[in-house]
């Protein structure tokens, strides 16, 4: 057991590491390119953008269907046909991209919005083409997270570039455009190291495969679909009920909230695949494992809940300036999702790991569900107030969900490890409420961080059990 710890561990750490070098880079150059783009285009712009990419996003998922998800979960079990996969799976995804991009075109001409607001979004679905043959689903198959962070990065980066030399404040027609051409350029790499190899990707159609995957995969979508409602249809409700500008003003908080949630999805990228291994191997293992996961994204995401609701004004005026002062209250509600989406990920990869998708799909669809019914209900009362309460509950629905599905498993305390974290972070808070507007936001955070580790330390929230498990993991020998 020790020795597959230790070799488990070093390739987690590992592919952590090259996965978060390159996402981070790529999550901090992408919220350059919104706190760009929010300034240049004013909230009414900028929510013309984001709706369209909101619109858009549903069909991107349509394109997929769950078979990215499916593809890297069966790359990681199989040996020596892995190449089959790709080829079939990149196949399915093409045929699914047209149909996808044809339902776009043709609803985007019946909707009841400006000319200009339908050709943003049809501008932004062709990218969903290029997509189909990003290979960034095998390579987190094989564990290979430096191409995949490569990527990422990339992506990020030709696009901020692109805006930033070419684009004016007129000129909101051109941004799906640099979009997809980032896209396709940042793709480059990954296509060359796969064909290099594995060789070229031959279209393929197995009736089998194809009937096996799509059935398995179908679960996946489903949910993937219902995590892109409740993360995304109060943006495009808002566009209807509300308008452009209030788009703009609720995402302007949103962005930041989706920045720091966007590590979640890393962790998940990187431990799908091991998990998926030590559940068939060891149940004792996976416990292990997923206990000391969960009191890590605990404690992690708990003082960045209660900080970042603290300094939310400070927040705002630094990334997009007075004119966006009503996003600080949405900011403060929107930020307790850090908290949900990080306690969920142990839960969600056991479930993923054991084949439990439809367990999964039920329950994000519960908070899609409640997420639809919450802003029907909050939107036209309370605007982004109501948005941002309805996107919270359905985040919290969906932790209860992910929880009493994964007791039936295995189960992992929380109680204990909130408890402690609620207790160094409110000490923490108490701290930024007596410094609030005294320091810069940077002096701020580095202080709250401080205190929190800190207390933590004192409070015997890490304890030599943990060290030891780490010890362990990482093999690392004493002096």
């Amino acid at each position: 057991m020790k020795e597959d710890i230790s070799s488990t561990g070093k390739k987690i750490v590992k592919n952590l590491f090259l996965l978060i070098t390159g996402n981070v880079a790529a999550q901090l150059l992408g919220f350059l390119s919104v706190i760009y783009l929010a300034r240049i285009l004013k909230a009414d712009g900028f929510g013309k953008v984001v709706f369209a990419q909101g619109i858009v996003a549903y069909f991107f998922l349509f394109s997929d269907l769950g078979l990215k998800t499916f593809g890297t979960i069966e790359i990681a079990r199989v040996k020596g046909e892995q190449k089959r996969y790709v080829n079939n799976i990149v196949t399915m995804r093409i045929a699914l991209s047209i149909a996808a991009f044809l339902m776009l075109l043709l609803i985007t001409l019946l909707m009841d919005k400006p000319q200009d607001q339908k050709y943003l979004i049809i501008l932004f679905g062709i990218s969903i083409f290029p997509s189909t043959i990003l290979l960034d689903w095998f390579f987190q198959g094989i564990q290979k997270m430096g191409i995949i962070g490569l990527t990422n990065m990339l992506k990020s980066l030709f696009y901020i570039t692109l805006l930033l030399l070419f684009l004016s404040s007129g000129d909101i027609l051109y941004i799906p455009i640099y979009f997809t051409v980032s896209f396709i350029l940042a793709m480059v790499p990954m296509f060359l190291t796969f064909f290099r190899e594995h060789g070229w990707i031959v279209p393929s159609f197995e009736y089998t495969l194809w009937k096996e995957s799509i059935i398995k995969a179908i679960p996946l979508g489903l949910s993937s679909i219902m995590i892109q409602i409740y993360y995304n249809i109060d943006t495009v409700m808002l566009g209807f009920m509300k308008g452009e500008e209030a788009v703009g003003l609720y995402n302007a908080a949103y962005k930041i909230v989706l920045l720091l949630l966007g590590f979640a999805s890393i962790i998940g990228m990187v431990l799908l695949p091991n998990v998926s291994k030590i559940y068939t191997e060891s149940k004792e293992n996976i416990e292990k494992y997923l206990r000391y996961l969960s009191k890590i994204t605990i404690f992690w995401s708990i003082p960045v809940t209660v900080g970042g609701m603290i300094l939310s004004g400070q927040i705002i005026r630094v990334f997009y300036g007075e004119y966006y002062n009503n996003s600080v209250i949405p900011l403060q509600i929107l930020i307790w999702s850090v908290f949900t989406v990080f306690s969920n990920i142990p839960f969600a990869l056991l479930l993923l790991a054991s084949g439990k998708g439809k367990e999964y799909m039920y329950s994000v669809t519960a908070g899609a569900v409640s997420n639809l019914s919450l802003n029907l209900f909050l939107i036209p009362r309370y605007d982004l107030i109501g948005a941002s309460i309805s996107t919270l509950i359905s985040e919290f629905i969906v932790l209860t969900f992910l929880l009493l599905y994964s007791r039936r498993l295995i189960i992992i305390p929380m109680f204990r490890n909130i408890l402690l974290g609620l207790t160094a972070s409110s000490i923490m808070g108490i701290l930024l409420l007596n410094l609030n507007d005294k320091f810069n936001l940077l002096i701020s955070i580095l202080l709250g961080i401080l205190i929190y580790i800190l207390t933590l330390i004192i409070i015997k929230g890490v304890n030599k059990e943990d060290l030891v498990f780490i010890r362990e993991a990482l093999k690392i020998k004493g002096s």
